[in-house]
């Protein structure tokens, strides 16, 4: 979605889209693989763009991010988010930016000024580093993820151009899951603008009327620094007065995001740092199970 968002913004730069295979998509996942490619094809063909760059690249299995993430286990944040995949993904621009003699590598913006976290992309960083002529810039920094979301759903409307988000970094088949925190945040940030989720890659939202239940009750439990999040989107609800009257989702309007259930996302976490093997198998048979 944060692609999105620079795409849209840069869009009439003609900018060419670089995508890499190994970074959220496994390299064992073919299948996934392929429906990511096709769909980095689709949107710069939608675009007007020239082809795309595909990488793929061994950068996460060449690290053990297990023993990694045990020393950097006190800042509170994981190896990958942290520290390693802001620069990690703009040095494999590198060789293209000069072959190409690219004056801009846009690489989008997760969190704002105001967010204060802890996170391996942010301007003060990306923003210094430069590829021989080629700057880099760390893209819409100045916008929440809902004011991206709205500025996207504009986009589409005044376009006549349908995009398909692609969020998930949990589920295999380079799909979004549906579920999890990410997906199911990504579908409010949606339904607060009034977009249908349908249009955006969550062609199955309306039938898990269990997962709204779900997230209602804090079953999803939302983790303190993704609260932030979650009240820009409340508070865009009670803006947009959007989905008011439906019984499924307007559990958004008396959402308590400043209590989140933090005990459930503190034993998560330490089983992800003790215990990586039960998490990885998790994983692997949640995957299944959606694919199902």
């Amino acid at each position: 979605m944060d692609a999105f968002a620079t795409l849209v913004a840069h869009a009439e730069e003609k900018p060419r889209l670089i995508t890499l295979w190994g970074a959220d998509v496994k390299l064992t996942d073919v299948d996934g693989w392929e429906k990511v490619k096709q769909h980095v094809l689709e949107t710069s063909h939608k675009f007007d763009l020239a082809s795309p760059v595909l990488v793929k690249t061994t950068f996460r299995n060449i690290l053990n991010e297990g023993t990694l993430q045990t020393l950097c286990e006190a800042s509170g944040e994981s190896w990958w988010y942290g520290f390693q995949h802001g620069i990690a993904i703009i040095g494999h621009a590198a060789p293209f930016a000069y072959l190409n003699r690219w004056k801009t590598v846009y690489i989008a913006s997760t969190n704002t000024i105001k967010d204060k976290l802890i996170c391996a992309s942010d301007p003060t960083i990306d923003n210094q580093v430069r590829l021989v002529s080629t700057r880099v810039w760390h893209d819409q920094y100045e916008y929440s993820r809902q004011q991206k979301v709205q500025h996207i759903v504009e986009y589409c409307r005044t376009s006549g151009i349908a995009l398909q988000f692609r969020v998930c970094w949990q589920s295999a088949g380079g799909c979004n899951c549906g579920y999890c925190e990410k997906c199911t945040r990504t579908l409010y940030n949606l339904l607060a603008e009034g977009g249908n989720p349908c249009n955006f890659g969550f062609e199955h939202w309306n039938k898990h009327a269990a997962l709204h239940e779900l997230v209602a009750r804090h079953a999803i439990s939302i983790m303190p620094h993704l609260c932030p999040f979650w009240s820009d989107i409340q508070d865009r609800f009670h803006e947009t007065q959007a989905c008011k009257n439906d019984k499924l989702i307007n559990w958004i309007y008396t959402l308590d995001v400043n209590h989140p259930l933090t005990w459930i996302m503190k034993i998560k976490q330490a089983i992800k740092q003790k215990l990586p093997i039960v998490t990885q198998g998790w994983r692997f048979i949640k995957s299944k199970l959606l694919r199902q």
